[in-house]
């Protein structure tokens, strides 16, 4: 399921990006990786707000969307 439509405030899992090399490789230096746990903290129009590693990431719909969670 892609992270857009994410339950929020529960632990979740990524398992697979569709992304650019240049856009993952940023992502990654930010700590979001496959198989890395993220918490949803909100989303308003398929924007979403997640916390990883005790840090806050702002995705806009058009990532998240191409970010796929179990």
């Amino acid at each position: 399921m892609p992270l857009t439509i994410a339950p929020i405030s529960k632990e979740i899992t990524i398992v697979k990006m569709f992304l650019d090399s240049k856009l993952k490789s940023h992502l990654s230096s930010l700590g979001l990786t496959l198989n890395s746990k993220v918490r949803i903290l909100s989303q308003t129009k398929g924007n979403v707000v997640l916390s990883i590693k005790g840090s806050r990431i702002a995705l806009d719909h058009d990532v998240a969307q191409n970010i796929f969670i179990v």
